[in-house]
């Protein structure tokens, strides 16, 4: 905490895709076909740390995330998320808006085996609005 007007936090959060398994599908051929592609995935780690402070009726918060390539080929798909965040508080209402840019994340796409890769990068940009009624 800092002071009464903020905090600053920090996570680190194992994540094992690997645990995860599909059951219950019309056909065993498709569900032994979806775990396998499950079994591509290792253990990973996602990192986040942020910081929020408020004054009067104000708030503004930033952070940052980063999250580490969850499949087994290591074609260094990590992704990294930068937030920012305004928000205002009375005592019957509230509202906040956030900014959310992801960059980093690759996709890469192959039509067919032999064929040359192509990479995609999917950068993003997310906006926000929340507007709350307390009752």
């Amino acid at each position: 905490f800092a002071g009464k007007n903020g905090f600053i936090t920090a996570e680190v959060e194992q994540v094992n895709y690997r645990e995860g398994r599909v059951s219950g599908l019309s056909e065993q051929r498709l569900e032994d076909e979806s775990n396998a592609d499950i079994d591509r995935f290792i253990r990973t780690l996602y990192y986040r740390i942020g910081a929020e402070f408020w004054h009067d009726l104000f708030s503004v918060r930033g952070g940052f995330a980063y999250i580490d390539d969850p499949e087994s080929n290591r074609l260094e798909q990590d992704e990294k998320q930068f937030s920012f965040g305004l928000g205002i508080r009375q005592k019957k209402y509230y509202g906040d808006i956030a900014v959310v840019r992801s960059t980093g994340f690759a996709t890469r796409v192959s039509p067919y085996p032999g064929a040359s890769i192509a990479t995609i990068d999917q950068n993003a940009t997310r906006v926000t609005l929340t507007v709350g009624v307390k009752f």
